[in-house]
């Protein structure tokens, strides 16, 4: 009901409202306060002391986490020496650059002595055996890909990789330069006892790092890349030897490569075998379905092979039991009629059924029932003759 006036006008006089005014709240709203209590207290307690918060880095983002020499590149360019990373070398560089380079991407013997006489030119060429991978995560907890057996530039300077089980702190003294700490990472080392190394890390039969002259230029040998990348440049001394390393040579520039696995059917091959692998048998299995076999040919089934006149014979009993005997003489009866009117003689001529069975060779009653609609089955092949007779005729 609508409110009157005066309730109204007391309504206003005492806005606004305070909460003493309010009506009591109802039995059933008291009764949830005890679920109330027991839900806060299960919210701490001891479930809530169990709970255990662990944090696993997910590694970088952005630019730094497909390309592990940026660190290493910003360093070198606030430093003066311009430097930039390529996913592929292209054409080689000017004499007087600093060109870091997995060993695999060196993948054969003739572009093993192709870098080799670069070098020998002028330029300082750094190659690494391991530590490359740039799709590689720093942060994980899994080893590294395992190291090949041969590169086909170890093999052209008669150095080998030995495998050390020593990952302790090795020291790196540069001519006329301080001593630096290089901590390896992938216990991946070098013998270089048929080199003659004016820069050496450890001994010569397990050297993480070597260095030696090479013509009019220089060649350092890297059991493996992982100090040089994004994680772990700032450790140690190794930033401090990278730049030693672009000094030795005055080098104006820097090029780094990153991992020569960067064709796209090798990274299939790597990271989608499986589903590429299903994917093939699959197709393997669908072309097995439907491709034709080679073999003896399979003899044709001629039990269901009918002969062509019992065919007709089947299909004028089915218009002849449906339609009648009239719907088998219609077509026949249209081509007689046709081919008189194409003679001159017209349906609508008072003597045309005289004409049409003096032709056939009837009398014009027999010639009015073979054009007619009531045919029996007893007269229909005589019927069937007749109008075949009279359109040759005609």
């Amino acid at each position: 009901t609508q409110p009157s006036s005066v309730s109204f006008c007391l309504a206003c006089d005492r806005w606004p409202f305070s909460l003493r005014e309010r009506p009591a709240p109802r039995t059933a709203a008291w009764l949830l306060l005890p679920f109330a209590a027991l839900l806060l207290q299960g919210c701490s307690g001891e479930k809530g002391r169990d709970v255990e918060y662990k944090e696993e880095p997910a590694g970088y983002q952005g630019a730094a986490k497909v390309n592990p020499w940026l660190a290493a590149q910003m360093m070198l360019e606030q430093m003066g020496t311009p430097a930039e990373t390529r996913a592929t070398l292209g054409k080689l560089p000017d004499t007087g650059t600093l060109l870091f380079i997995p060993m695999s991407a060196i993948s054969s013997r003739g572009l093993a002595q192709e870098f080799l006489r670069w070098a020998a030119r002028g330029g300082h060429l750094i190659a690494a055996a391991g530590g490359t991978d740039r799709l590689w995560n720093d942060w994980s907890d899994h080893s590294p890909p395992d190291l090949e057996e041969h590169y086909p530039l170890l093999d052209e300077l008669n150095v080998s990789v030995i495998h050390s089980s020593d990952d302790a702190p090795q020291t790196v003294e540069f001519p006329d330069s301080e001593e630096h700490r290089l901590q390896p990472h992938d216990k991946a080392t070098l013998d270089v006892r048929t080199r003659r190394s004016d820069v050496l890390a450890g001994d010569e039969s397990h050297a993480p790092l070597a260095s030696f002259r090479h013509g009019s230029g220089r060649i350092t040998l890297l059991g493996s890349a992982t100090p040089f990348r994004n994680r772990w440049i700032d450790q140690a001394g190794h930033a401090d030897i990278l730049h030693s390393l672009v000094q030795m040579e005055s080098s104006h520039a820097v090029v780094f490569v990153t991992s020569s696995r960067t064709n796209l059917w090798d990274m299939l091959a790597t990271y989608a075998w499986m589903p590429l692998a299903a994917t093939v048998l699959l197709i393997a299995l669908w072309l097995w379905r439907h491709l034709p076999r080679f073999g003896p040919a399979v003899p044709a089934d001629h039990s269901s092979v009918r002969h062509f006149g019992t065919q007709l014979d089947e299909a004028g009993a089915f218009l002849s039991s449906r339609a009648g005997s009239a719907a088998l003489l219609a077509a026949a009866q249209r081509a007689v009629v046709q081919a008189a009117a194409r003679s001159g003689l017209h349906r609508d001529a008072p003597d045309f059924m005289e004409q049409l069975a003096a032709r056939a060779g009837v009398s014009a009653p027999v010639m009015q029932h073979a054009l007619g609609d009531k045919h029996s089955d007893h007269d229909l092949i005589t019927t069937a003759a007749l109008l075949q007779r009279l359109r040759h005729s005609l």
